[in-house]
């Protein structure tokens, strides 16, 4: 059933987990519901929380979507099945990066030239994020600037991994020949997508096919919260000291193709 207060997003059912290992922490303007799998010490996130007053339904929906879950906007009434502990300021736990879905993005579609074959990769040309307002955060000028050397052999995986970390389930490739553009402070390089299995192949004909043709980066943040408007849009928060984990392939990101993310043509 719904949440009061908070839309939900199901990554993992609560059958999966060790009883009484559940605990809630603070993620940026999200929650996280992490907890021990069955077998397991160390903790895997069950589910995330969204709060009505900093996520619309629509900014919900689309990281549940990014990262593989099963979306319930909130509503009034009892909680349902899933574990809700109370909320642990500054709990260590491993957490995923900061997801960076998209809910303003057209269609993203790119002619099958724009990539070349290397040996077994296939190079494909991408802008990964630029500054601006996604998903309710502000990545500033400098703070790329400083930070874009870091997403180099970054991993490149299939949507975004549902848990805390990337495995080697996920990864399909390397980022390579990262740089830092100036004229409209983006991070640019190419994604090397493995293409000597299956599970590559298949990717990159959803490249092609356009179901799968824009980006969006994973990444860890230090939140400060100052609010305000840039470039004629709303933000809530502003990351700093960003730290990139991976770059994934997904139907849509926060940084659109209208505003010049996505692979380059």
């Amino acid at each position: 059933m719904p949440f009061p207060g908070e839309h939900a997003c199901r990554l993992r059912q609560p059958g999966e987990f060790r009883e009484g290992s559940f605990r809630r922490i603070r993620r940026g303007a999200r929650h996280l519901i992490v907890g021990r799998l069955k077998g397991e010490s160390t903790t895997t996130a069950q589910s995330m929380r969204f709060p009505k007053d900093d996520f619309t339904e629509a900014e919900a929906r689309s990281a549940c979507r990014e990262a593989g879950g099963r979306f319930e906007a909130a509503a009034g009434g009892p909680a349902g099945d899933e574990p809700d502990p109370p909320l642990e300021e500054g709990a260590e736990a491993v957490v995923p990066p900061e997801f960076v879905p998209g809910h303003d993005h057209p269609e993203a579609k790119f002619e099958a030239d724009a990539i070349r074959l290397q040996g077994d990769f296939a190079v494909v040309p991408v802008v990964m994020t630029k500054e601006g307002v996604q998903n309710g955060g502000l990545k500033l000028r400098e703070e790329l600037e400083r930070t874009w050397k870091w997403m180099e052999n970054r991993p490149v995986t299939d949507g975004h991994p549902p848990g805390p970390t990337v495995t080697l389930d996920h990864v399909r490739g390397v980022v390579r020949n990262v740089r830092f553009r100036e004229e409209d402070a983006a991070i640019v390089g190419e994604a090397w997508v493995f293409v000597g299995d299956e599970a590559g192949r298949r990717l990159l004909d959803e490249i092609k096919g356009g179901s799968k043709s824009a980006v969006s980066v994973g990444f860890w943040f230090r939140e400060d919260g100052r609010r305000g408007e840039f470039r004629g849009k709303p933000y809530r928060r502003i990351q700093r000291d960003l730290m990139w984990d991976h770059l994934a392939f997904v139907p849509e990101g926060a940084c659109s193709k209208a505003a010049g993310c996505g692979v380059v043509l």
